[in-house]
């Protein structure tokens, strides 16, 4: 029989037993079915496989047997049900699946993405479909996903990195700027304060505006050293002496240096140190600094509370999972695993505006009004908590609805630790 002879017979056969509802006996003949290298199939609405081709158990791994015995959605990842049902529904009406993806379970535990095309005559219950498996391609892609996600992470330190290098050239160049101009305004201004003095002092006038010109001269010249003295503190050289200090006499030798501003102010200091707190390791005149800025800036922060309040808190806290810029340059990183003293100072005050969050240590950048703040309180303070090796953050406090500010220092080396979350009160009323 020559190769036409053959076509027309297998034809005739074919036509034959569709027209008796045979299906299967028309693939089984066609010769497309078995050598594809894609998936084809001939499934039913009611949830079996009719006829698969050889390509499901080379791609599966299952034997024919099993693929055809048991519901095909037996097969489908349990995550892709819900969307494969959807497809047969829409199938089982006459609507065509065109690029339809899911996963399906293959016998050695591997999981197969398949992307589907299938017809459906809507009338016999039978689907007609053909699928490629797209495993490959979705491994490429989860790479191409994974690394650009890696990239991107790049880009985001190398852009933290980078901007952290142009924050501390820039920082480096106002602080020589700053102590530049902080030594040429300070004599002349000690001369014109020895003049106003020797005025006020010992020269006589009948105009009854001059002492109130000489005030105000007094005055401007104080505020002026205000800001020379805080160019000084910003520009000194980073030296700092350690040594292990007990928090508590130092914070209570802070508050008796503040306690006139602080009664005059009529703020209710609330100190809480956690019993037996391991020393912290610093500078007791950096440290004291510190306290004095960030006190000053809540007192400030508070000036139109009725009621004043200030929280000031430290205790024992072990560094875990420490997040941080891999650009970050420290004086002394601090790492999973070491003892830290967190040092929380909370006021009731009117809060940190948005906008205000990102530019808080900025050299002269200020919230408050003019003639008040220098913009360079928060800006030492960082500066001292860096040569500390410790971190600070400043965001609004949920409970006062004011700021607070949050440093955590490294314990002193070979200090005792301890687990006990106890602690003691002490209520300053007015600071007194």
């Amino acid at each position: 029989m020559n190769p036409e002879e053959k076509r027309a017979a297998v034809t005739e056969e074919a036509e034959s037993t569709l027209s008796v509802g045979a299906i299967p006996a028309l693939v089984e003949y066609d010769p497309f079915f078995e050598i594809s290298l894609d998936l084809l199939c001939i499934a039913g609405t009611d949830g079996y496989f009719k006829k698969i081709n050889p390509a499901f158990g080379r791609i599966l791994g299952y034997p024919d047997e099993e693929m055809l015995s048991r519901p095909f959605l037996d097969f489908v990842h349990p995550d892709d049900l819900e969307s494969t049902l959807r497809e047969i529904k829409r199938l089982g009406v006459g609507l065509p699946a065109v690029m339809f993806e899911n996963r399906y379970l293959a016998a050695d535990g591997s999981i197969r993405w398949l992307q589907w095309n299938a017809s459906s005559r809507g009338t016999d219950g039978l689907i007609f479909a053909v699928a490629r498996d797209i495993s490959a391609s979705k491994t490429t892609e989860e790479d191409l996903r994974r690394y650009a996600g890696k990239l991107e992470e790049s880009n985001r330190q190398l852009k933290s990195t980078q901007d952290q290098l142009i924050q501390a050239e820039k920082m480096e160049s106002i602080g020589r700027l700053a102590a530049g101009v902080a030594h040429e305004v300070k004599n002349p201004l000690g001369l014109l304060k020895l003049g106003i003095d020797y005025l006020t002092n010992h020269v006589e006038t009948t105009d009854p505006a001059v002492p109130q010109v000489l005030s105000e001269m007094t005055s401007a010249i104080g505020r002026a050293s205000t800001i020379i003295n805080g160019l000084l503190n910003f520009s000194v050289e980073n030296r700092i002496k350690f040594q292990a200090l007990e928090f508590r006499p130092l914070v209570d030798g802070v508050l008796a240096m503040m306690r006139h501003e602080l009664t005059q102010k009529k703020v209710r200091v609330d100190l809480r140190v956690q019993k037996d707190l391991p020393p912290v390791s610093g500078d007791t005149v950096r440290l004291q600094q510190v306290l004095i800025n960030l006190i000053t800036n809540a007192i400030h922060a508070m000036e139109k509370t009725a009621e004043p309040r200030l929280k000031i808190r430290a205790r024992l806290q072990i560094v875990r999972d420490l997040e941080r810029d891999e650009g970050a340059r420290t004086f002394d990183h601090l790492r999973d695993g070491d003892d830290t003293i967190v040092v929380e100072v909370i006021d009731n005050g009117s809060g940190i505006p948005a906008k205000a969050t990102a530019r808080l240590f900025d050299p002269f950048f200020t919230t408050k009004a003019t003639g008040i703040g220098t913009g360079l309180g928060l800006t030492v303070v960082r500066s001292i908590i860096d040569l500390h090796g410790g971190q600070v953050e400043i965001v609004n406090d949920p409970g006062t609805g004011g700021a607070r500010v949050t440093m955590t220092l490294k314990a002193a080396k070979d200090s005792p630790g301890t687990d006990s979350t106890s602690g003691e009160s002490h209520s300053v009323p007015e600071a007194g």
